[in-house]
């Protein structure tokens, strides 16, 4: 599985990469080539920093949600006891926190993704930004001999390099 997603997944995207990077380079400017190759860095970089933390409240998540399960089948086999005791409002009470625990945990977890997920889409969106603002610029001055059609194709080659990426997130 791992050796099959590495060739027919990493490596094709890294190869897209370089030759965009070539092809942007001798299209347009090594400018445009620096703007989407720091974006891809740095949407690599946040992602791998990211799973790690996602990663981390996961194995915490799963921890309480262990707990909150355990504490409801132990109430439920020891239900004798606890009603020999009076312990009723005890596990209940235990049985709430864990609860609220396994809740907070579940929320921070989703709230982890749709962050990074916005940390992200700021990324490549502001990497495209720089390179249609520069593309504008350049359009804007005649003697570099931009043309309209020349920012479309920079716009969708852009989103074609940054959309594989999204894929590779899952090789972290």
């Amino acid at each position: 599985m791992f050796f099959s997603y590495v060739l027919f997944s990493f490596i094709p995207t890294f190869m897209d990469i370089i030759i965009g990077a070539i092809f942007l380079t001798t299209t347009f400017d090594f400018r445009f080539t620096l703007i989407t190759l720091n974006t891809i860095i740095l949407y690599l970089a946040t992602v791998a920093m990211a799973h790690k933390w996602k990663r981390t409240l996961r194995k915490d998540m799963n921890k309480a949600e262990d707990a909150f399960r355990a504490i409801g089948v132990d109430s439920l086999l020891n239900f004798e006891t606890v009603k020999y005791y009076n312990a009723e409002e005890y596990e209940t009470d235990r049985y709430r926190a864990a609860l609220l625990k396994s809740q907070h945990t579940d929320w921070l977890w989703t709230a982890s993704y749709h962050y990074i997920h916005a940390v992200e889409k700021v990324i490549t969106r502001g990497g495209l930004l720089a390179g249609a603002l520069l593309c504008a610029f350049l359009i804007s001055k005649e003697e570099d001999g931009l043309t309209v059609g020349d920012y479309v194709l920079f716009a969708s080659y852009t989103q074609k390099l940054i959309s594989p990426l999204n894929y590779l997130q899952y090789m972290f």
